[in-house]
């Protein structure tokens, strides 16, 4: 039988395979053996990176974050990498931005589907704290060649730049393709992104985002998407003082998501 120091290489190798090849469960539990078999393991900041990254792969974001929260990460530039991504998805954009920007010189050494996700996080992030030129210039640097999704979800990246850059003609014609595409959840994605552009270009009225984003909500369900649609329509209906519709959405969100 190996002793932990002379097993944990070879672990280590089998979890940067799994998580190189997305994983993410297997890589998890690899992290965790050598971790309880060797508490020296417990802050070695490789073995935190591929936890986080296992993590945000399993939609575990809050913990992602936790796992590369400490200091020791700062000048860490694959860490900044994951942790951009990461804040992203929790839409702590100003935070995925200075993490993007920092993991820049990091981001050639990923598979061409990684360095999409980067981008497609840095051109949100910037769209969000209105850095638009950072955003296109983001976008103008995808890979080419991308899984369909992932072409989805930069069309719909630039959609929304299109929107904050007062295009909202361009971005509409965006928003209908990626709805028509057939992926249901980009589509969800576009009607509410769609919807939100629509409003504040005041193309659409706030009795007809309602009917939308009332659509929408049975449509799609269970993750923070859902949580955004109800926040929005909540906040209609009390624009509308439709009180009692207003208090209900509100219910149903905090009972969906009581965190």
């Amino acid at each position: 039988r190996l002793s932990a120091d002379e097993a944990n290489p070879a672990r280590l190798a089998l979890a940067k395979f799994y998580i190189s090849n997305q994983f993410a469960a297997e890589a998890l539990g690899m992290v965790n053996l050598m971790q309880a078999n060797d508490p020296r393991l417990a802050g070695d900041a490789q073995l935190q990176t591929i936890r986080a990254a296992a993590e945000y792969m399993m939609g575990r974001y809050r913990d992602a974050h936790n796992d590369l929260a400490g200091s020791a990460f700062d000048n860490d530039r694959h860490a900044a990498f994951w942790r951009g991504l990461i804040e992203a998805a929790l839409e702590n954009f100003g935070d995925a931005s200075k993490d993007l920007a920092q993991a820049q010189s990091v981001f050639h050494r990923y598979p061409p589907e990684w360095r999409a996700r980067a981008l497609i996080a840095e051109a949100r992030a910037a769209v969000s704290t209105g850095a638009l030129e950072t955003a296109d210039s983001a976008l103008a640097h995808m890979p080419d060649a991308l899984p369909r999704p992932l072409m989805l979800d930069g069309e719909l990246a630039r959609a929304q730049l299109y929107a904050q850059e007062g295009r909202y003609r361009d971005a509409s014609r965006l928003f209908d393709a990626v709805e028509q595409s057939g992926d249901e959840r980009e589509a969800a994605r576009a009607i509410y992104s769609g919807t939100i552009a629509g409003l504040a270009a005041g193309a659409i009225s706030q009795d007809a985002a309602i009917g939308t984003l009332d659509k929408l909500r049975y449509r799609w369900r269970g993750d923070a998407l859902e949580r955004k649609i109800l926040r929005k329509l909540g906040s209609l209906y009390f624009a509308k003082s439709r009180w009692r519709e207003g208090f209900e959405t509100l219910r149903i969100a905090t009972l969906n998501f009581p965190n």
